[in-house]
């Protein structure tokens, strides 16, 4: 029953082939199933049809990620920001990508034009503060957080990140008060 209900739905995506979306979603269907190749594949042949399918970009860049394949990751990427130059998620990525290859600088202007472009980026503001926590440069991390709580007070993340600046920083009651704070909110 299962090998059928596969072959129908198989069928049914490559029906809707010769258009751009039906490829993304064959993209998809095989990233998922774990057929990296034929996901890359899918989506290079979704994006030659239609170069305005954001949706893709990411999704590209993540299956050539899993193969290991940084350079086209990059590419991928670097398309998608020159498409879509509003889109933080693609700044966003981008930066990842940047520190994967040990281009911190370049991660960091990536992370800072995400939250230009998109203010309520509390992910991008995140990873900043990481990464300025990482370096020791622990007021530019605060500032960062603090931008990223603002958007999403109750992310634990980022107030486990907040306790340990505030530790750092010479301020251990601070510091334990939000180590309270997010036990707290594990129990409720």
């Amino acid at each position: 029953g299962l090998q059928k209900a596969r072959k129908e739905l198989e069928t049914m995506l490559y029906g809707n082939a010769d258009f751009s979306t039906g490829r993304a979603n064959l993209g998809d269907y095989y990233l998922q199933r774990g057929d990296v190749k034929k996901a890359i594949v899918n989506y290079e042949m979704a994006l030659q049809k239609d170069s305005l399918l954001f949706l893709v970009y990411p999704n590209l860049a993540t299956a050539y990620s899993m193969v290991s394949d940084i350079e086209k990751a990059l590419q991928t990427l670097n398309l998608f920001v020159k498409k879509d130059p509003e889109n933080s998620r693609a700044y966003y990525l981008r930066a990842l990508l940047h520190f994967e290859l040990k281009q911190d600088e370049k991660g960091v202007a990536d992370l800072k034009k995400a939250t230009k472009v998109n203010p309520e980026d509390s992910r991008s503001y995140y990873n900043l503060a990481t990464y300025y926590y990482q370096k020791k440069i622990l007021m530019a991390s605060l500032k960062n957080l603090q931008k990223a709580l603002k958007i999403e007070p109750e992310n634990r993340d980022y107030l486990y990140l907040l306790a340990l600046i505030y530790r750092d920083l010479g301020k251990p009651d601070l510091s334990k008060k939000i180590m309270e704070q997010i036990q707290q909110q594990s129990q409720s």
